[in-house]
């Protein structure tokens, strides 16, 4: 929660159940606003009539001390640090144009891959993507609007398998039992984070957990367990549980994320050993039931985009492939970590993000998916 003073009231910006509140400092119950999706920032207007916020990337109005939310931006950008004038007439913020491209190359050498169909891909508007490369051969991707696409691995043959009504996280999916099924993060109603199966068409949709904070869901090979992280105490929990149902298990008590190996028998996960000051980041190789069987260096910083795209098994179940930062670089690259030990090495070395891959059924492709962002500032005038 952030807090901005501003005259006699100050406004509190909260995450659970997105809503904008807004608190008297001499006491009293807040005024409480529901917003659609996660407030970033926010200002005052300088008459105290209305909040500016960005809520999911894009600029609205809150008039105060009551009124409809209104939109003042409707587009593919993202904005944030506001700033008003004193007269109240013109706005300041910082847009951020984000542009993403799938590439595919050799396993050997992803720093080879090229773009498919790169044009008409970004032309979809992926922010966030998730992928897949499926058995047959094909890849499947789910964008931000919760629709999933099929294609070739050349770009050829782009077609929407299916959309899901209600919001999915964006890029938050696995799939396992052969392609056939799909483990899917859900925001409920009240905004509540859920896991979800689905068929390879998005049919038989079930839920499987119940909130409110359960997060980041991996799916064994097989199709017979969950694994997904769970809030709680401001840690998450690794937690463990039959799909078809049962009780759930807590494997790890603190944890980044955790992918199952090829054949199931393993679990890699990205977490901290130690407390407060002391505490390292690690990734590790767990069985099972969560006994930590091998513990390996992570010397960087985890990206800013999204944690399910940190850690991913080689095919052949004989590597770990995660992305990360380092020495203040924004450009998150991705390195490989070989199971039977020795340093880690990095296999990309791109100028901007890479924000998710997938090795092919193989393993002698990659699917990797780059993410630019530019930024500018711009003013806006009569925007109410």
């Amino acid at each position: 929660m952030s807090l901005t003073w501003q005259a006699d009231r100050f406004h509190c910006l909260g995450h659970n159940g997105y809503a904008l509140l807004v608190c008297p400092v001499a006491g009293g119950g807040p005024a409480i606003f529901p917003v659609p999706a996660l407030i970033l920032s926010a200002v005052w207007l300088p008459d105290q009539s209305g909040l500016l916020s960005t809520i999911g990337g894009q600029i609205w109005l809150q008039p105060f001390p009551k009124g409809p939310l209104q939109r003042i931006t409707n587009d593919a950008d993202d904005y944030w640090q506001l700033a008003v004038t004193s007269d109240g007439k013109r706005l300041s913020a910082v847009q951020a144009r984000r542009q993403t491209t799938l590439i595919v190359g050799p396993a050997s050498d992803p720093d080879k891959a090229t773009p498919i169909n790169a044009t008409n891909f970004n032309g979809i508007g992926f922010n966030s993507i998730g992928l897949a490369w499926r058995p047959d051969g094909k890849l499947l991707l789910n964008d931000k609007n919760s629709q999933f696409w099929l294609l070739s691995d050349n770009g050829h043959d782009r077609v929407p398998v299916f959309r899901l009504d209600g919001n999915l996280f964006p890029g938050s999916f696995s799939m396992c039992d052969g392609g056939h099924l799909l483990v899917l993060n859900r925001f409920t109603q009240n905004k509540e984070s859920t896991v979800w199966r689905a068929d390879s068409t998005g049919g038989n949709l079930v839920q499987l957990t119940k909130g409110p904070s359960d997060n980041f869901p991996d799916c064994s090979p097989d199709g017979k367990s969950l694994i997904y992280a769970r809030d709680a105490d401001n840690k998450e929990v690794l937690v463990k549980v039959p799909i078809s149902g049962g009780s759930p298990q807590i494997l790890f008590k603190d944890h980044y994320l955790a992918r199952y190996s090829p054949d199931g028998s393993r679990i890699a996960i990205l977490y901290e050993e130690g407390e407060g000051k002391n505490a390292v980041r690690k990734i590790g190789v767990m069985d099972s039931e969560g006994h930590i069987l091998k513990r390996f260096d992570y010397n960087g910083e985890p990206p800013n985009e999204g944690r399910q795209w940190l850690l991913r098994w080689t095919s052949d179940g004989l590597g770990l492939a995660y992305t990360m930062t380092q020495n203040g670089n924004e450009a998150a690259n991705v390195w490989f970590q070989p199971i039977s030990g020795g340093n880690a090495r990095q296999i990309t070395h791109f100028p901007d993000s890479v924000i998710n891959l997938a090795w092919s059924p193989d393993g002698k492709r990659v699917a990797l998916i780059r993410l630019a962002v530019s930024s500018d500032l711009v003013l806006f005038r009569d925007f109410r």
